[in-house]
Parts: C-alpha cells; structure tokens; sequence
C-alpha cells in the first residue's frame, strides 16, 4: 500500500512538473524607459539573457543602439537575436539569426522607431525555446554626446520547446488578429499577503513564480477575487488572467 502510494505521488508529481513547463510567460513592462535594460527571460535566475542599450557609435557611423547576448568572461551564450520582426510573424520561421551583437545604426533606421525583436534559445538535447520583446528607440544627439531613450512595452517568453511562438503572441490560445483583453487590476501591489484582482470577464487566474512555476491556479466567473500569497517567499510574480474568450493578459505583483 505505501509502496503504491509513493509510486502514485512520484507520478503525479512528474506529470505537474511536465505540466508546468508548457507555459507562456508575457509580461507589460508599461512604458518603462530607459538607457539599458537587461533581460532574463527564462527566468532562471541566473545572469541576464539579452541585453538592450542605447549606443553613441563606432567606427561602422553613428549608432541608435545595440541588442547583445555577450556576457565578458562568460562561455558562448545559446540565446540568439534578430532585431526586426513583424507582429504575427512565425519565429520558427526565422532563418537569420546573430550569434552575438546586432545593431542598428542611423543610416539603417528612422531616429524614431518601433521594434519587435525576436530572440532563440539552444537548449542542450538541441531543441529550441523562442520569445520575443517590443520596444520604441528614440535616438540621442551625436554631436553633445547625449545617449537616446528607449522604451519597454512588453516581452514574451515560451519554455515549451520547439512551440511555433508568433511575434506579438501573449498566450497559448492564440491568433495574430486577437485584440487586447480589458485592463485588469491589481491592489494593494506590491503586497505583504493577499491582493485583490479585478477583471471584467475573468474566468481563469494563474499566478507564477519567477522561476516560471505555476503556484496558483484557480477557476473564476467573478469580477474580483482575493489572491493569498502570504505562505510565498518575498519577491517578483506574474499574475495571468484569462477571460471567458480565451485571451490572457499578464502583469506583476511585489511580495514585500
């Protein structure tokens, strides 16, 4: 009997940890602005995967600004880069990809320009993870040296190998003419347990870790409903809502 028992959990138990890993993690960076962002986007918690930067140039012209796998001292990264995509594109598709730098300099862009940038990660039995992130370069003043401006808006990842991720896709259920799902809302955030999440048409809330594990998953017809995280460790979580069309929506919440 406790022989069975323990074979029934390690069962169960593995098919929850199979289940956990066919997820998409979409994130709204709302706007954020800034010089040089870092992403980790399997979060692993290890060092970042790419990084975006603003560039003043070098002896290629004037640069708008630069997308980069390379970490100095680091062995070859398995995340590659191609920064002009378009929204609903196949990035299985993809047959150029940069190993390690890519940029964009002034006489290849506008100085105000929208990208959607697609990324590929090589895992180790060979197979492959795809994201994608979108974001608006403003360029700088070459001649006093002023670095431009760039603004996050949001970035998907998917760790389910070999998934046909499409450019701009925020969810599993999915089509390259779906339309935003209403603004939902989240307070108090950041929270020291519980908050409350509020959304008109939510049917399915699920809320991840950062390392990508699903700890909560529920089902809901109500416009509100109270999330506890007070048995959870302080730190950054992904809150994906899901309304009764099938569409997803992801923002972040504090556990302070």
């Amino acid at each position: 009997m406790k022989k069975n028992l323990i074979l029934f959990l390690f069962l169960f138990l593995s098919i929850y940890t199979i289940a956990q890993q066919d997820a998409i993690i979409y994130v709204d960076l709302h706007g954020e602005q800034g010089q040089i962002k870092t992403f980790d986007f399997d979060s692993d918690g290890g060092a970042w995967d790419i990084r975006i930067c603003s560039r003043m140039g070098d002896y290629m012209g004037p640069s708008l600004f630069e997308v980069t796998n390379y970490i100095p001292m680091e062995p070859s990264s398995p995340w590659l880069i191609q920064i002009r995509t378009n929204y609903g594109d196949d990035i299985t598709g993809i047959t150029e990809w940069s190993s390690q730098f890519q940029h964009v300099y002034r006489d290849q862009g506008s100085l105000h320009e929208d990208f959607l940038t697609a990324i590929r990660k090589e895992l180790p039995d060979g197979n492959y993870c795809y994201g994608w992130v979108r974001y608006r370069v403003d360029a700088g003043d070459e001649m006093s040296g002023e670095l431009g401006m760039i603004t996050f808006y949001e970035y998907c990842y998917c760790n389910t190998p070999n998934y046909p991720l499409h450019v701009g896709q925020t969810s599993l259920d999915w089509s390259s003419s779906e339309e935003i799902p209403d603004f939902f809302g989240i307070y108090p955030n950041p929270t020291s347990g519980n908050f409350t999440l509020t959304s008109e048409n939510m049917s399915h809330v699920e809320v991840y870790n950062n390392f990508g594990q699903c700890i909560i998953n529920l089902e809901t017809n109500e416009g509100k409903t109270t999330i506890d995280l007070s048995s959870q460790p302080t730190g950054l979580y992904f809150v994906s809502v899901t309304d009764k069309e099938g569409k997803c929506w992801v923002k972040k919440v504090i556990k302070k």
